[in-house]
C-alpha cells in the first residue's frame, strides 16, 4: 500500500496542493473569519474519551454502516465539497470511483455532471442541494437527480450568507483552476435567479415543505447544517428523512459550537432516551438485525472536524448513524486521486475496526453514550490537524 497511515496521506495531499496552487490549498482547509469554529471542531473531540472494555469476545467484528437502507462498507459519508477539479484533475468522477461501494455526497458546484457521477459510481450517491434559484432549474434539478438514481437528496440550510474566508480573500485560487460549473452556471441564467436576493437568504420552512412537496417521498430527504435540538426536532416533525448535523465544517459561523459538542442534545430532540443505560441495545443480535428501531427516521449525520477512526466510534456512540469527512477527502484527491480516495477509506475501515476491538465491541452500532466520557484536560491535535494551521504561504 503506497500510504500506510492517514497522516502520510493528508501530508501528501497539502504537498501537492501546495505545488498546485497555496490559493487552492488554503481554498480547500480554511474556515471562516478567525476559524474558530474550525479549531473547535477539532478540539472539541480531544475532550472525548472512549471507555474501554476488556475480556468481551470481539474475534468476529463488523464495521458497515447502515443509511437509507444501504449497507456500506464503513459509516463514512465523503462529504460534499464544491469543484473537485481544484485539487485534482480527475474531479468529482475520481472521488466516486475512489470511494467505491461507501456514501458520496455530490455538491450542487461539482465540477462533473451528475451523470458523469452515477456513471462511475458502485455505492450510494446523495445529492447536496444549493437553492441557487428555484423555477424550472429547480424542477429539473430534482427530476434529473431522481431519475439518475441518486439515493437520496440533502438541502444545505447554512448558508444563509456566505461568510467571510480569510484566507482565501487573501489567497485566491489562480484563474486557471477555475473550472465549470455547471449546474451553477445553468442557476444563473434562470429568471428566478437574483443576485441581490438570493434563496440561501430566504428560505424557510415553507420553501422546505414546497421542496418536500416536489420530492414526494421518491427518495429520501434531508437538512444539512442543523446545530440545535429545536431545529431537529421540527424537521422531525416535518417528516424529514435524514437530518445532518454540520456548521459547514467551520466555514460559515465564526465562533459557532463545535458539531460533536451539540450532537447528544440533537439526538436526544429526536430520539428521546437513545443509549441510554437498561434500554436494549440497538444492535441486540449480532449481525443480522439490521431493521432495529436504530434506523427509525430521522437518522442522523455527522460532521466537523473529524478525521480518525476513533473519531467515527466518538460520533457514533453519541448516536449518528454516519459520520462525514470532507477535508480528509479532499487531501487523499489531491495525494493521489481516486487511489487516495481508496486508500483513505481502507486506513479508515483499518482504524475503526481495531479500535472497536480494543475498545470491546463487535459492531459499530453497539456503542452508545455510555461509552464516552469527558475529560478535563485538552490533549493538542495530532499532526493531521496542526498541518491545517502552521502552513506558511
Amino acid at each position: 500500500m503506497k500510504y500506510q497511515t492517514l497522516n502520510q496521506l493528508f501530508q501528501a495531499g497539502v504537498d501537492n496542493l501546495r505545488n498546485r496552487s497555496i490559493g487552492a490549498l488554503h481554498q480547500s482547509i480554511h474556515g471562516a473569519g478567525s476559524e474558530t469554529t474550525l479549531r473547535r471542531n477539532q478540539a472539541a473531540l480531544t475532550l472525548q474519551a472512549l471507555r474501554q472494555h476488556a475480556l468481551r469476545d470481539v474475534s468476529k467484528r463488523t464495521t458497515v454502516g447502515n443509511f437509507l437502507g444501504y449497507v456500506t462498507p464503513t459509516p463514512v459519508i465523503v462529504a460534499p465539497w464544491g469543484a473537485h477539479r481544484i485539487v485534482h484533475d480527475s474531479g468529482e468522477v475520481g472521488t466516486a470511483r475512489g470511494a467505491g461501494d461507501n456514501f458520496m455526497a455530490l455538491s450542487t458546484a461539482t465540477n462533473d455532471w451528475p451523470k458523469q457521477v452515477i456513471e462511475v459510481s458502485d455505492g450510494p450517491r446523495l445529492f447536496q442541494l444549493y437553492l441557487y434559484a428555484g423555477g424550472a432549474w429547480l424542477d429539473h434539478l430534482i427530476e434529473q437527480i431522481i431519475d439518475l438514481g441518486f439515493a437520496g437528496i440533502v438541502l444545505t440550510v447554512d448558508t444563509q450568507v456566505v461568510s467571510r474566508r480569510d484566507r482565501s480573500i487573501e489567497l485566491p485560487i489562480p484563474s486557471v483552476l477555475n473550472f465549470p460549473v455547471p449546474l451553477v452556471d445553468a442557476a444563473f441564467n434562470d429568471p428566478t435567479f437574483d443576485p441581490d436576493l438570493p434563496l440561501f437568504a430566504s428560505a424557510d420552512w415553507a420553501q422546505v415543505g414546497a421542496l418536500q412537496a416536489k420530492i414526494n417521498g421518491r427518495v429520501p430527504f434531508g437538512l444539512k447544517g442543523i446545530m440545535s435540538p429545536d431545529d431537529a426536532l421540527r424537521a422531525k416533525q416535518e417528516g424529514i428523512d435524514f437530518i445532518w448535523v454540520s456548521n459547514h465544517g467551520g466555514r460559515q459561523l465564526d465562533y459557532g459550537q463545535a458539531t460533536i459538542d451539540v450532537l447528544p442534545a440533537i439526538v436526544q430532540a429526536v430520539k428521546p432516551g437513545a443509549g441510554q443505560g437498561g434500554q436494549t441495545p440497538r444492535w441486540p443480535h449480532f449481525p443480522n438485525n439490521w431493521k432495529h428501531d436504530h434506523l427509525a427516521k430521522p437518522q442522523i449525520v455527522v460532521d466537523g472536524g473529524f478525521r480518525r477512526g476513533t473519531d467515527v466510534l466518538q460520533a457514533l456512540a453519541l448516536g449518528a448513524d454516519m459520520v462525514a469527512m470532507g477535508k480528509t477527502f479532499q487531501m487523499a484527491l489531491a495525494a493521489d486521486g481516486e487511489a487516495g480516495v481508496a486508500a483513505a477509506f481502507e486506513l479508515l475501515d483499518a482504524e475503526i475496526d481495531m479500535n472497536l476491538a480494543l475498545a470491546g465491541h463487535r459492531n459499530v452500532y453497539d456503542l452508545d453514550p455510555r461509552d464516552i466520557t469527558r475529560i478535563e484536560y485538552p490533549v493538542a491535535r495530532e499532526s493531521l490537524d496542526r498541518t491545517m494551521f502552521e502552513l506558511d504561504p
